[in-house]
């Protein structure tokens, strides 16, 4: 419900928070199974909570400064065993959502706006997982193999205002995509020991866009290894 008086704005810093999270699993026949999942936590701040002397729980009045952070996600794994085979194949997405608003009254005159008063901060991050792999056992083998792709993204710009203008600051965006082939086989020796091997091959790129000071700046980078 807040705590910190702000000004004439008593217990500024009231914060909400919603949940929710649901699962449902359904047999598919008589091997497949499917689970689906989600959930999502959006978190709201009216203002900031920090305070200028030690011990205190009030603070001179300023721009209110709120603070939204939204997380969602959601997954799905459909798998099949058949004999001593089991396959999966899973998919999952993440979004999260972080927007901040700070007084920038005092401090900001060197970026050469007439009165600055606010400084807003976006920030977006996504990611979407996704993998196929196989297990199981040929005579005294146990194997695995499979294949994945990740790609994410984030987006980031902040802003300075004021009553009649407004600037650019930073403004980020940045790609990343890894594609991959993996697999790993073990065979006992004996009751008391067993040997392993695995390998992983890998493909990533990333892209970052950047402007800064109405500058654009790209740099591309790529990446295969073993």
């Amino acid at each position: 419900s807040g705590w910190v008086d702000t000004g004439s704005r008593g217990d500024a810093n009231v914060t909400r928070v919603l949940g929710a999270r649901a699962g449902l699993g359904a047999q598919i026949g008589e091997q497949w199974r499917l689970d689906v999942t989600g959930f999502l936590q959006l978190l709201e701040s009216r203002d900031s909570q920090y305070v200028y002397e030690p011990r205190q729980r009030s603070r001179p009045g300023q721009l209110a400064e709120p603070h939204d952070n939204d997380l969602r996600h959601a997954s799905a794994r459909l798998a099949r065993q058949v004999g001593s085979t089991h396959i999966v194949v899973s998919s999952g997405y993440t979004s999260h959502e972080v927007v901040d608003e700070q007084d920038a009254t005092i401090g900001a005159g060197s970026f050469g706006l007439p009165d600055p008063q606010l400084l807003d901060i976006e920030r977006q991050y996504r990611v979407w997982d996704n993998e196929v792999r196989i297990n199981g056992t040929f005579g005294r083998l146990t194997w695995l193999a499979g294949v994945s792709h990740i790609s994410a993204s984030q987006d980031e710009l902040w802003t300075l205002s004021s009553d009649t203008d407004s600037l650019v600051i930073d403004e980020d965006r940045r790609t990343t995509r890894e594609s991959a082939l993996f697999g790993d086989v073990t065979l006992p020796l004996g009751s008391a020991f067993r040997i392993n091997g695995g390998a992983r091959l890998f493909r990533s790129k990333v892209r970052e866009t950047r402007v800064i000071a109405g500058e654009r700046q790209t740099r591309h980078h790529s990446k295969t290894g073993l």
